[in-house]
């Protein structure tokens, strides 16, 4: 494929699949946020119950984004 654009040579593109239910350990890799304070944050956009907790990927990061700028 190896193409240049803009003086950089592109290789390969990579297109990453999310889920659109994502849970603690996704979350736990990706948020500098421990468990519990992401269990405490998130408790009421818990898409489950509380022995597995699935989140909306599209209404949690920005959440998260958000709380984590403004340091709540």
């Amino acid at each position: 494929m190896k193409e240049a654009k803009y003086g950089a040579t592109v290789v390969s593109f990579v297109r990453k699949k999310y889920e659109d239910q994502i849970n603690l350990a996704w979350l736990t890799k990706w948020f500098p946020l421990s468990r519990q304070a992401l269990v405490a944050k998130l408790e009421m956009l818990n898409l489950r119950n509380s022995l597995k907790n699935l989140y909306d990927l599209f209404i949690v990061i920005p959440d998260l984004k958000t709380a984590i700028r403004i340091g709540v």
